[in-house]
């Protein structure tokens, strides 16, 4: 009965004690520390069942017994090394509750450290990005705008970007001080995060410029916004193509790669508005003057906004985004791609009439798009060629005139190396509208009738020299049908590693019976422009 109650004495205060202390009682509990020692209770356990071997004439299981409960006096010898007994052995006993010291007195110090290393970590980011200086004038004088200027920029890019062991992030902001709009604003070009939750499938989500297709300056698949302001008025090729909300997902397949891109509310092209630019207004329009491309021509040529329409007064609602997808492979040397898109027209390609005003406003409508590309070697150049059908959904039999008709776009191209710093390429764009004779039938009086066939030609001539520090580059669209087309050309002279500057030219062509085509409604919109950029 005595070495009972010994037993629960013993046993009561070592729980007591390590309730007081923290220390975990479980025998096979774990603390792991930095340098990688682990402390382990089972371990004095252990070493105390070694010594009870060496006992002679007892009972094993008593030993044993006697040894964790210190019910006599070896029991008591083992009880006063396990709970710290100064006049006992003490140098295993020291060397553990040191390391029971290390876990929970060093604890903040840890912490402290480990935040530490975190802001040197965000503070020791890369940081850099460019300073700007655009200008833009019209070559001739408008008969629509006392403002000679069309680009008037002052502009600083920022970026920076993380990445660990599953993925990032990346920032790319510009601060633009516009003298046209007298405004200044923040484009967020980028804010994403980059996630690889396996090795199969990369994540992205934020804002973030997304491309595909295969064609130079003329898009099929690539159903992505567009800013058709940028581009016209002269400033660098990457601001035509504007940033969006979107959530991607790329999952790799064996050899196929599948890209998912889910916009969550619509986000369409910025096309060109009437405070710098000659834009068309189908309400005052009279295609049988052939003098109608004054005023007339310009809707809101005192702002700067887009035309008001039924997207832009949508709210952030699901069936209201966009979706798109591509399914890719590489078939011998040829890299083939399959797509699929649901959303709107990027471009306002129908009106509706507003009861309140009497007068006809742009929208877009609804559309699906399906379509296909291929780019590869083909003799000394590459050879590419992409289709797509559109499905105007909200004028499936083309009864509706105020709709753009359903069609099928198809593009092929081929580009070569004439020589080590000279380029040609090529494209044959055609555009078949379905469903024509009801479109004929349906048209409302003194509605421009477009073709059922249209046809775009490109080439671009590209050329470097002085060690690729100069570069020129000249790209023109002719579409016979349109009676339109479009000459866009630059020189960019890289003076060292931070300076380079750029002068280019917009030249459009029209015929004033065709006021409602893209390139023929800009024509006394000619313009020069020039960069001037400091990189840091």
């Amino acid at each position: 009965m005595k070495t009972i109650n010994g037993k629960i004495v013993v046993l009561g205060i070592w729980l007591l004690l390590g309730l007081a202390e923290g220390v975990p009682i479980a025998l096979a509990s774990t603390d792991t520390l930095d340098n990688g020692l682990n402390v382990q209770t089972s371990e004095t356990v252990e070493d105390e069942s070694l010594e009870d071997e060496s006992l002679e004439g007892e009972s094993t299981t008593l030993d044993d017994e006697e040894n964790v409960f210190g019910g006599d006096d070896a029991g008591l010898d083992d009880e006063a090394r396990v709970f710290g007994n100064d006049e006992a052995e003490l140098d295993d006993e020291d060397y553990t509750f040191d390391d029971e010291d290390n876990v929970f007195g060093e604890s903040e110090e840890l912490e402290t450290a480990e935040q530490r290393d975190d802001w040197d970590e965000l503070a020791s980011l890369p940081i850099n990005g460019f300073v700007e200086v655009e200008r833009g004038a019209r070559l001739g004088v408008s008969e629509n705008h006392d403002n000679t200027f069309l680009l008037a920029n002052f502009r600083v890019r920022l970026k920076t970007s993380g990445n660990t062991d599953k993925g990032g992030f990346d920032v790319k902001l510009d601060f633009i001080t516009d003298e046209i709009t007298h405004e200044t604003v923040t484009d967020v070009r980028e804010a994403r995060l980059r996630y690889s939750p396996t090795e199969w499938m990369d994540l992205s989500v934020g804002r973030q410029v997304a491309t595909w297709g295969v064609g130079d300056l003329v898009f099929i698949n690539d159903l992505f916004p567009k800013n058709w302001i940028n581009f016209f008025a002269g400033r660098d090729v990457e601001s035509l193509k504007d940033p969006s909300n979107i959530l991607r997902a790329t999952v790799y397949l064996g050899d196929w790669t599948w890209d998912t891109v889910w916009t969550p509310q619509f986000d369409p092209s910025t096309t060109p508005t009437g405070c710098r630019f000659s834009v068309f207004n189908p309400n005052h329009a009279n295609p049988s003057n052939s003098n109608s491309l004054g005023q007339k021509t310009v809707a809101n040529p005192e702002s700067c906004q887009h035309f008001p329409d039924s997207v832009a007064e949508q709210n952030n609602q699901a069936e209201n985004g966009e979706i798109a997808m591509r399914l890719s492979v590489l078939w011998g040397t040829q890299e083939v791609a399959f797509y699929g898109y649901n959303g709107f027209w990027k471009s306002p390609k129908g009106v509706r009439f507003n009861l309140e005003t009497g007068l006809l406003e742009p929208i877009h409508p609804r559309l699906g798009v399906y379509g296909l590309s291929s780019e590869g070697q083909w003799g000394p150049g590459i050879f590419f060629l992409e289709a797509g059908h559109y499905l105007s959904h909200e004028d499936r039999d083309g009864t509706d005139p105020l709709i753009e008709n359903s069609m099928v776009r198809m593009l092929l191209g081929y580009r070569y190396d004439v020589s080590a710093t000279q380029t040609v390429g090529t494209q044959i764009l055609s555009e078949k509208m379905l469903n024509y004779d009801n479109y004929q039938n349906n048209l409302m009086p003194g509605q421009i009738e477009q073709t059922e066939v249209r046809n775009t030609y490109t080439i671009r001539f590209t050329q470097t020299a002085q060690q690729e520090t100069l570069r020129a580059s000249m790209f023109v669209y002719h579409r016979p049908e349109n009676h339109d087309g479009y000459l866009r050309y630059w020189v960019n002279k890289r003076l060292d590693d931070h300076f380079d500057f750029t002068v280019g030219g917009n030249v459009f062509s029209g015929d004033r019976n065709y006021l409602d085509s893209e390139f023929g409604m800009l024509r006394e919109d000619d313009n020069l422009y020039g960069r001037l950029k400091y990189v840091f």
